[in-house]
Protein backbone atom coordinates (compact mmCIF):
# COMPACT_ATOMS: atom_id res chain seq x y z
CA UNK A 1 0.00 0.00 0.00
CA UNK A 2 1.53 3.62 -1.09
CA UNK A 3 0.58 6.01 1.58
CA UNK A 4 2.12 8.69 -0.05
CA UNK A 5 3.04 12.25 1.72
CA UNK A 6 -0.14 12.34 4.25
CA UNK A 7 -1.02 16.27 5.50
CA UNK A 8 -1.59 15.98 9.09
CA UNK A 9 -1.34 19.52 10.03
CA UNK A 10 -1.56 22.92 8.35
CA UNK A 11 -2.10 26.29 9.28
CA UNK A 12 -2.83 28.61 6.60
CA UNK A 13 -5.72 31.60 5.42
CA UNK A 14 -8.72 30.81 4.25
CA UNK A 15 -10.21 29.25 1.41
CA UNK A 16 -9.26 25.33 2.23
CA UNK A 17 -5.94 23.95 2.36
CA UNK A 18 -3.12 25.58 -0.22
CA UNK A 19 -0.98 22.64 -1.38
CA UNK A 20 1.50 24.76 -3.95
CA UNK A 21 4.75 24.12 -3.36
CA UNK A 22 5.08 27.51 -2.28
CA UNK A 23 2.69 28.25 -0.48
CA UNK A 24 3.15 30.38 2.86
CA UNK A 25 1.89 28.26 5.35
CA UNK A 26 2.78 25.83 8.42
CA UNK A 27 2.12 22.62 7.05
CA UNK A 28 3.41 19.20 8.79
CA UNK A 29 3.25 15.89 6.54
CA UNK A 30 4.43 11.98 6.98
CA UNK A 31 5.96 9.95 4.73
CA UNK A 32 7.23 6.38 4.48
CA UNK A 33 4.37 4.83 6.04
CA UNK A 34 4.36 2.22 3.54
CA UNK A 35 7.51 1.10 4.95
CA UNK A 36 5.05 -0.11 8.14
CA UNK A 37 4.43 -3.72 8.29
CA UNK A 38 1.91 -5.06 10.24
CA UNK A 39 2.54 -8.68 12.21
CA UNK A 40 -0.11 -11.20 13.30
CA UNK A 41 2.53 -11.86 16.26
CA UNK A 42 2.13 -10.24 20.28
CA UNK A 43 5.04 -9.76 22.92
CA UNK A 44 4.54 -9.64 26.37
CA UNK A 45 6.60 -7.09 28.18
CA UNK A 46 6.85 -8.04 32.26
CA UNK A 47 8.16 -6.11 35.16
CA UNK A 48 9.66 -7.73 38.29
CA UNK A 49 8.76 -7.34 40.84
CA UNK A 50 5.18 -7.52 39.73
CA UNK A 51 4.18 -4.64 42.04
CA UNK A 52 7.05 -1.95 39.92
CA UNK A 53 8.53 -0.96 43.52
CA UNK A 54 11.92 -1.35 44.08
CA UNK A 55 12.41 -1.38 47.41
CA UNK A 56 16.47 -0.70 48.91
CA UNK A 57 14.97 -1.13 52.21
CA UNK A 58 16.64 2.10 54.68
CA UNK A 59 19.59 3.67 54.31
CA UNK A 60 21.26 5.06 56.90
CA UNK A 61 22.68 8.45 55.49
CA UNK A 62 26.36 8.09 57.66
CA UNK A 63 26.97 4.26 55.48
CA UNK A 64 26.31 5.51 52.02
CA UNK A 65 29.95 6.10 51.39
CA UNK A 66 30.87 2.35 52.67
CA UNK A 67 27.30 0.28 51.70
CA UNK A 68 26.31 0.25 48.14
CA UNK A 69 22.78 -0.62 48.44
CA UNK A 70 21.20 -3.32 45.74
CA UNK A 71 17.84 -4.09 44.56
CA UNK A 72 17.06 -6.22 41.41
CA UNK A 73 14.76 -6.13 38.81
CA UNK A 74 13.77 -6.98 35.61
CA UNK A 75 12.27 -6.36 31.99
CA UNK A 76 11.28 -8.85 29.98
CA UNK A 77 9.94 -8.88 26.73
CA UNK A 78 8.59 -12.63 25.68
CA UNK A 79 6.99 -13.32 21.97
CA UNK A 80 4.43 -15.25 22.09
CA UNK A 81 4.91 -18.69 20.81
CA UNK A 82 1.16 -19.58 20.34
CA UNK A 83 0.74 -16.93 18.08
CA UNK A 84 1.77 -18.79 15.06
CA UNK A 85 3.11 -15.62 13.47
CA UNK A 86 3.68 -15.57 9.72
CA UNK A 87 7.03 -13.76 9.38
CA UNK A 88 10.38 -13.40 11.65
CA UNK A 89 10.86 -10.56 14.04
CA UNK A 90 13.40 -9.08 16.65
CA UNK A 91 12.16 -7.41 20.20
CA UNK A 92 14.96 -5.30 21.37
CA UNK A 93 14.04 -3.21 24.99
CA UNK A 94 16.44 -0.11 25.83
CA UNK A 95 15.65 2.59 28.33
CA UNK A 96 15.60 6.03 27.61
CA UNK A 97 15.43 9.32 29.82
CA UNK A 98 15.97 12.97 29.37
CA UNK A 99 17.17 13.59 33.02
CA UNK A 100 21.34 14.20 32.96
CA UNK A 101 23.39 11.65 33.23
CA UNK A 102 26.49 11.47 35.21
CA UNK A 103 28.70 9.64 32.92
CA UNK A 104 27.82 6.43 30.50
CA UNK A 105 26.73 4.09 32.71
CA UNK A 106 25.23 6.09 35.58
CA UNK A 107 22.17 8.26 35.82
CA UNK A 108 21.95 11.39 38.53
CA UNK A 109 19.17 11.05 40.74
CA UNK A 110 18.94 14.80 41.65
CA UNK A 111 19.24 13.76 45.24
CA UNK A 112 23.22 13.33 45.72
CA UNK A 113 23.30 10.12 44.38
CA UNK A 114 23.69 8.21 41.22
CA UNK A 115 22.32 5.08 40.21
CA UNK A 116 23.97 2.32 37.26
CA UNK A 117 21.84 -0.15 36.00
CA UNK A 118 24.04 -3.34 35.11
CA UNK A 119 22.87 -6.35 33.00
CA UNK A 120 22.95 -9.13 35.03
CA UNK A 121 23.59 -11.34 31.78
CA UNK A 122 26.29 -9.31 30.21
CA UNK A 123 27.73 -7.81 33.99
CA UNK A 124 27.89 -4.36 31.41
CA UNK A 125 26.89 -1.22 33.25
Amino acid sequence: MNFGIVNVLQFDGEGGANMSSNAKNLRYVITGLDNISFLDCSVDVRIFPESQIVNFGQIAANSIATYRPKAAFSVSTIKDVAADCTEQFDVATSFYTTDTLHDDTHLEMGNGLLMRITDQKTKRH
